[in-house]
């Protein structure tokens, strides 16, 4: 039984060597990743998007929208912090943060668009608070 004990402990001590050495692996590959992220990303800061937005299931063109985003900066993680914003179809309001982990899904739009859209959306918001005080 000790013997059968042993050879368990030295299995266990094995399992623990090699989980360790897969961790370093996965830890350096992660880094890899990280650093071909924030490449890939870092050129995107300051740039502005949009995105055709709907609920699921939409029947017609009405029941899409506009949804705007200004990338702020590439997180320590390479991933893209960016700001939203959308009226939906309903005329709810959104603003939000969000990570993203790329641009892709996204049309480019110029910084003059954007800001446009920014000034209809916060006059959009001004009359919601000014309708309901």
């Amino acid at each position: 039984m000790t013997r059968i004990a042993d050879l368990r402990k030295q299995e266990q001590e094995q399992q623990k060597k090699t989980d360790a050495e897969i961790r370093k692996h996965q830890d350096a590959l992660e880094g890899i990743r990280i650093q071909r992220r924030r490449e890939e990303n870092k050129g995107l800061v300051g740039k502005c998007y949009r995105y055709k937005n709907c609920y699921s299931c939409p029947e017609s063109e009405a029941d899409y929208w506009w949804l705007y985003v200004k990338v702020l900066e590439i997180a320590p993680d390479g991933y893209v912090k960016a700001v939203l914003f959308q009226i939906d179809k309903e005329g709810m309001a959104n603003v939000k943060h969000k990570l993203e982990s790329n641009m892709d899904r996204y049309d480019l739009i110029t910084k003059k668009k954007y800001e446009r859209e920014l000034g209809e959306f916060l006059k959009h918001v001004y009359e919601l608070v000014e309708e309901n005080p």
